[in-house]
């Protein structure tokens, strides 16, 4: 979907100097973070105490990794992630209903009511988040900053029970009117799913249908003029999704009962002056699997007979890439260069192989009973695939290493890995119950060399652990407290 594939956009799929936020009693965070080393944990040198509660748990961290966001119960705080900050509440004695974490700016939703809850931006070192609405829609999907921050989008909710709704556009210092062009108001909010996200600091892609139609339709919208253009034809089209990377083409797919191009892959640039179809036929969204290359210049989708098939988002035209059938596309390495994908087999473990997008060779991971397929599947460095067998074992396998080369075993009773650096990565191991995991860092060139950075996490990715995006911190919750260390 259109807001999934923003990964240079959150902290969470390609990503700034962003000023700390200060505190309500006028402190700024990036002052108080210079005035100590704040209270370091005794166990492990770098690793520091953020914030303490009763039972805090972790929201997402801006794009730059400076900020924190987290709630303790109803209550929603923001933090920087340097030694001796203070946390700052974002909704202060308001019960609170979620936290979007979108590029530089974090977003607070509280005080649900009749379907709808007011909606607080806070970032860039203001004093007190500023409330944009009181009447927002509780969607995530439906919620996006701009990659600067400027401005906020999300969805109006216009009637008692959350059927109906106006896309609004706000400037985030709560300055200027709502922007809220006709084509983008009176929105069906039960009937079609909405999704926003900015492809540039002023223009917002927008997908929805209008309740008068029920039509899915690809919009652009001008943030401060509210100019629209129209990508799709609501006419003649319906769309079933939207792909996009920030600042490239704008794909989408339409459903056989369209009119026009029925079944197609098409391609727009944001101003709408090029609309080409990439390929005039695709299967429904759940069989295509249609997947962008990280750089959004290529497209690869599952064909009707299970091929994998490459497509140039620029110029269109297929390349098929298998002759055999492929049952899953698992990931796309971070260069571009390689797919790794899945074949079933009748009561045998699944194949796990990996594609050249460019020599279309197919070489198969070596694997073992039990394999599993998690993100992320390839090191940072696109060097090594990642995989697990036996249950538990954490695996490697050289992308280009020479044919018939063994995988490598990088460590047993792992419960979660995460790509960080170069071919270094996080992993969590040993854990009991899903707790009291240990946190530690390897390097897949050298494996033996594991460095134990932290002992006692909770295993579960929900909430208690994640990585600043350059892949340099670690934060996580342990007991009540919220704690950042540094990753060699």
């Amino acid at each position: 979907m259109l807001a999934a594939l923003l990964t240079a956009a959150v902290a969470g799929c390609p990503s700034g100097g962003l000023p700390l936020f200060n505190s309500g009693e006028g402190e700024d965070l990036a002052s108080a973070a210079d005035q100590g080393d704040g209270e370091r944990d005794g166990a492990v040198s770098g690793t520091f105490l953020l914030a303490s509660g009763q039972q805090p748990l972790l929201d997402g961290v801006t794009r730059d990794g400076r900020v924190l966001a987290y709630h303790d119960g109803t209550e929603q705080f923001a933090v920087a992630t340097s030694p001796g900050s203070v946390p700052v509440r974002l909704a202060e004695n308001r019960f609170t209903t979620g936290v979007v974490v979108s590029g530089h700016v974090i977003i607070s939703l509280h005080d649900y009511r009749d379907s709808a809850v007011r909606l607080s931006a806070w970032a860039m070192g203001e004093r007190a988040p500023r409330e944009l609405d009181t009447r927002a829609y509780p969607l995530r999907a439906a919620i996006a900053a701009s990659p600067q921050g400027h401005h906020v989008a999300y969805v109006r909710v216009a009637d008692l029970n959350g059927e109906i709704g106006h896309i609004q556009i706000r400037r985030r210092d709560g300055t200027g009117v709502a922007v809220s062009p006709m084509l983008a108001r009176d929105i069906d909010l039960l009937r079609c799913r909405t999704e926003l996200a900015f492809w540039d600091e002023v223009r917002l892609v927008a997908f929805y249908c209008q309740r008068a139609s029920g039509v899915p339709r690809v919009v652009i919208i001008e943030a401060e003029s509210g100019r629209t253009v129209e990508l799709s034809d609501p006419a003649k089209e319906n769309v079933e999704q939207v792909l996009f990377v920030p600042g490239g083409r704008i794909l989408w797919t339409n459903l056989r009962s369209s009119t026009l191009d029925p079944g197609a892959l098409k391609a727009g640039t944001v101003s709408g002056d090029v609309r080409q179809v990439l390929v005039a036929q695709v299967p429904p969204r759940v069989v295509a699997q249609l997947t962008l290359s990280p750089d959004g210049a290529e497209a690869y989708f599952l064909n009707g007979t299970g091929a994998l098939v490459r497509v140039p988002v620029a110029s269109g035209g297929q390349v098929v890439l298998t002759s055999e059938k492929v049952d899953r596309i698992a990931a796309i390495s971070p260069d571009g260069r390689t797919v790794a994908v899945l074949r079933s087999r009748p009561m045998q473990p699944d194949r796990l192989s990996l594609v050249d997008t460019v020599s279309k060779e197919s070489r198969d991971v070596p694997g073992g009973p039990g394999l599993q397929v998690r993100p992320p599947v390839f090191t940072a460095d696109s060097s090594h695939c990642l995989y697990l067998t036996d249950g538990d074992v954490l695996g490697a396998f050289a992308v280009r290493g020479p044919a018939g080369a063994p995988r490598l075993e990088l460590q047993r009773q792992t419960s979660r890995h995460a790509a960080l650096f170069g071919s270094h990565l996080l992993v969590l191991h040993g854990a009991t119950m899903g707790e009291n995991a240990t946190a530690s860092v390897l390097d897949v060139l050298d494996p033996a060399a594991r460095l134990d950075k932290e002992r006692g996490l909770n295993a579960s990715p929900a909430g208690f652990w994640l990585l600043v995006p350059d892949g340099r911190k670690l934060l996580f919750v342990r007991g009540g407290g919220v704690y950042m260390t540094t990753l060699p």
